[in-house]
């Protein structure tokens, strides 16, 4: 009723861009408090975790992938677990009780909380290595501008690869949150992995910048595999029951499906504001607040990026070039960093060099996608394997008539029965319309 009352509505003008200026403002409503706190946490975290600054990288970088392990397990308890047992609203009463407790646990820990020791001066060893010299106010401004770019390009890429799976898994709960899972599964490997050997790192703003290129090549590498997941897909659910007791063990195998072609980009991405940290913490007692002030960056980064994904980049440039746009900016932004923050040598130009040479061939050999391929539709109910001779076969028979991204979703249309190279349809052909993958 309250939409309504903000917007003039009629069923001609429905759509999802309809009125977008009043949906921002009721989701702000509804979510700006409980977000912003949550904002709060892992930075309040970190510098109550930190007792000496030359430890401040090993604690953000542990934290983030302990708090990125948590928002894994919840897309996944949340979407085969509590919404199918409880329903959304006993769901989110189960939440904000859960809320309840870790803020109990949290003022326990406050009691028990110790002054951090006065900061000393660093010995030989690895801990000559701390502290950093101070960066000037343009070399933080420049930082704190990368990592918003980077939040930016990996909530491009979790655009682009929510709607890829949302066609060849299926537009549902289950396959979402599948997808969520996988993307967030790299943060706490990569964070993990940075949390064991970031003390040896001596410019970190420098090896984040080595982390974006790997990123933009690991984007492009399995670009050419996309359009053959629905025919991988579709053979799986051959190996499997349609009884329910299966359901859970297709979904494994779905996700790990998910983590082949998302995990490798991801790792890097989880390294990112962990580095950045490192990078700018240079007092303990504004440890604080320059954590909260790379994570607010990285966090409008992916707001941006959610919103100009979504409604303006997906629809103009389809989720492949997105996807090749994506790889290509990362690894632009990689350049930049390393160019900023790293020593000029030779070997620097050499390896900047190669790594571009890496990305453009990337680019050019990836594709472009057969569309056709994406009218191969996975499902449990396959009674045989599909060999890949008799895929071919049969989408030499398809023709795309429309394969175009909306904001809403992929809307395809297939002609089946028609010979390629013809542009007169012959009598007869039939024309199957999918929304997402689904046929309508």
């Amino acid at each position: 009723a309250f939409y309504s009352g903000l917007v003039s509505f009629t069923p001609e003008r429905a759509g999802a861009g309809h009125a977008l200026w009043a949906k921002v403002l009721i989701a702000g409503l509804l979510l700006l408090v409980p977000t912003t706190l949550m904002g709060g946490t892992y930075p309040a975290l970190v510098r109550h975790a930190t007792d000496r600054l030359r430890h401040e990288g090993r604690t953000a970088s542990q934290l983030y992938a302990v708090n990125a392990l948590g928002a894994v397990a919840g897309a996944l308890v949340m979407a085969f677990a509590l919404m199918p047992v409880l329903g959304m609203r006993l769901s989110l009463v189960v939440l904000a009780l859960a809320n309840g407790l870790v803020a109990a646990g949290a003022l326990l820990l406050a009691r028990w909380d110790h002054p951090p020791a006065e900061e000393r001066p660093a010995s030989d060893g690895i801990d000559a290595l701390v502290p950093a010299p101070p960066l000037a106010r343009r070399q933080v401004r420049i930082a704190l501008l990368l990592i918003l770019v980077e939040g930016f390009l990996a909530f491009t890429l979790e655009i682009a690869w929510t709607r890829y799976f949302s066609v060849v898994l299926g537009s549902s709960t289950y396959s979402i949150a599948l997808v969520l899972a996988a993307f967030l599964s790299g943060i706490p490997l990569g964070s993990a992995w940075l949390s064991r050997s970031e003390a040896a790192l001596r410019r970190p703003l420098w090896f984040f910048g080595w982390t974006q290129v790997l990123a933009g090549l690991s984007v492009l590498a399995p670009l050419a595999l996309y359009p053959h997941l629905p025919w991988l897909l579709l053979n799986l659910g051959t190996l499997f029951s349609d009884q329910s007791s299966a359901f859970f063990l297709y979904e494994g195998c779905q996700l790990l499906v998910c983590f082949l072609v998302m995990l490798p980009p991801t790792v890097l991405i989880g390294m990112a504001l962990p580095l950045l940290v490192k990078g700018l913490a240079r007092d303990l007692a504004r440890l604080g607040g320059d954590t909260g002030r790379v994570y607010a960056w990285n966090t409008w980064g992916n707001v941006a990026g959610a919103l100009l994904a979504g409604l303006v980049l997906l629809p103009a440039l389809g989720m492949e070039h997105l996807l090749r746009g994506a790889a290509l900016g990362s690894g632009a932004l990689g350049f930049v960093a390393i160019g900023l923050f790293s020593p000029k040598g030779r070997a620097t130009w050499i390896r900047m060099g190669a790594a571009a040479a890496l990305l453009v061939v990337g680019y050019f050999t990836a594709g472009p996608w057969r569309t056709e391929a994406f009218a191969l539709r996975p499902s449990r109910r396959v009674e045989r394997p599909l060999s890949l001779r008799e895929a071919e076969a049969r989408l030499a028979t398809y023709r795309t008539r429309l394969f175009e991204d909306d904001p809403a979703g992929l809307l395809m249309v297939h002609a089946i029965g028609t010979v390629h190279g013809t542009e007169v349809p012959p009598s007869g052909e039939t024309l199957i319309l999918s929304m997402n993958g689904k046929p309508e």
